[in-house]
């Protein structure tokens, strides 16, 4: 079964985008781009 999650996408000036998952503690990702960053949540 294939269960979808929100995502929360942050982005500091200085910083890559980072990715978390609410639902699912200690959750993480990052990437260099908007869409990198996504595409690592998948």
């Amino acid at each position: 079964m294939q269960r979808n999650y929100p995502i929360v996408i942050h982005k500091n000036p200085d910083s890559d985008y980072s990715v978390t998952v609410p639902d699912l503690p200690g959750c993480i990702t990052a990437g260099d781009t908007l869409d990198d960053a996504q595409n690592q949540a998948l």
